[in-house]
């Protein structure tokens, strides 16, 4: 692998690389943080297809929103807030990050954190922070899908989850007020 300083890190079945070592625009620590947090999900656990990249993506971008929280102090409600009162009258931004069939596209960092972030706010911090860590070591070595992860969230939370995982991941539109405010 040709190693330079020309784009950011990248996170193959074996080990992260950081491409972009010798570049401060890419080498970041939460660039580390995002390539690290590859090792559980997309590496431990497989995407079946790439629709089913969230897994890997969305995982591993919300890792650095967890981290600037815990080394931080970052205030992720804060943080939630403004993004959505950015993007609020943005129809182009809310876009599926899941769709059977079609993968999501590089975009797929920019909407997830929140979706993950109002999932966390939906079923509580205990059973989110125990369905991440539970469903990369219960699929760890295996393909999974997304709905694998929508069903098992369910399963950890004790909660039907089928609307609100349809409001952020398989629809084009910004959720309705009861799932994108869940409190």
């Amino acid at each position: 692998m040709n190693v330079n300083d020309d784009g950011p890190g990248t996170a193959p079945a074996t080990r992260p690389v950081y491409l972009g070592a010798g570049n401060t625009a890419y080498m970041t620590l939460d660039q580390v943080v995002h390539e690290q947090a590859h090792q559980w999900y997309a590496n431990a656990v497989i995407p079946a297809a790439d629709e089913d990249s969230c897994l890997s993506e969305c995982l591993a971008t919300y890792a650095t929103w967890l981290w600037n929280e815990a080394k931080d102090g970052t205030d992720l409600d804060t943080r939630y807030r403004q993004q959505v009162q950015q993007h609020k009258n943005d129809t182009t931004w809310w876009h599926s990050l899941y769709q059977p069939g079609k993968p999501p596209g590089i975009s797929i960092c920019t909407k997830c954190p929140l979706a993950l972030h109002a999932l966390r706010h939906q079923i509580g911090d205990t059973a989110f922070h125990r369905t991440i860590k539970e469903f990369s070591e219960n699929k760890r070595g295996t393909y999974a899908t997304w709905t694998d992860f929508e069903s098992f969230a369910e399963k950890t939370s004790g909660q039907n989850l089928t609307v609100f995982f349809k409001a952020w991941f398989h629809n084009d539109t910004i959720p309705a007020n009861e799932y994108l405010w869940p409190e």
